[in-house]
């Protein structure tokens, strides 16, 4: 996903990968209310545990850094949306 984010003609590299982290903590806050959803059955609980999730600081944090935490926590709510 780095790669392709690379070759987009928009700011420097760093930028572009800070990107991806922020791709991928958007990505892990969608299968957070999924699965929360999924638990819950209830919309409203369903989006405070997003919004929860969001606003901790880790999350906020490693989503606007060029690091691949973003990505192992996406990984893990896919794996916990599968299971």
């Amino acid at each position: 996903v780095g790669m392709f984010f690379r070759y987009l003609p928009v700011g420097e590299i760093a930028f572009r990968a800070t990107l991806v982290s922020v791709l991928f903590g958007t990505l892990t806050a969608m299968f957070v209310y999924i699965v929360a959803r999924q638990l819950c059955r209830s919309f409203v609980a369903a989006l405070f545990t997003a919004l929860t999730f969001v606003i901790l600081h880790s999350q906020w944090w490693h989503s606007t850094m060029a690091e691949n935490y973003a990505a192992s926590g996406f990984f893990t709510a896919y794996a916990l949306y599968l299971w």
